[in-house]
């Protein structure tokens, strides 16, 4: 519950292009990186990443393929930075079904529910092949 003067509100998610940022010491420069699926086949890139300007956390890469880009939330992802890569364990089809991210783009709330309906199929479908192997 809320008590006055708290709040759970997040700031204002900013592309992190229009601002000035420099990656810390140590961690890669994420923007232009290759990302791949599971097994290592390139869908698409990082063409931005979106900064919440309240807490400097980064919730959310723009993943471009194609002519079309969406964002995804980067703790779907897995850095391989020895190949210079990020891996996005989806097919190409759950990629191009996401819904798509632009300039124009106010609210992330279409991403959040697809990659967490996306998050609960890979569930659901490793229960129940936990299931199968168990019988």
């Amino acid at each position: 519950m809320e008590t006055e003067g708290e709040s759970t509100a997040v700031g204002e998610l900013v592309r992190l292009s229009e601002i000035e940022y420099e990656p810390e010491p140590g961690q890669p420069d994420l923007l232009g990186w290759p990302v791949a699926d599971a097994g290592g086949e390139v869908i698409g890139r990082v063409d931005d990443l979106l900064v919440d300007t309240e807490t400097g956390e980064i919730p959310f890469g723009s993943i471009c393929y194609g002519d079309r880009c969406t964002a995804v939330p980067l703790d779907l992802m897995f850095l391989d930075e020895p190949n210079g890569r990020l891996v996005l364990p989806v097919s190409k089809d759950e990629l191009e079904n996401a819904p798509e991210f632009t300039d124009d783009t106010e609210d992330v709330q279409p991403y959040v529910e697809y990659w967490g309906r996306l998050v609960e199929k890979w569930q659901a479908e490793m229960r129940e092949g936990g299931l199968k192997k168990e019988d």
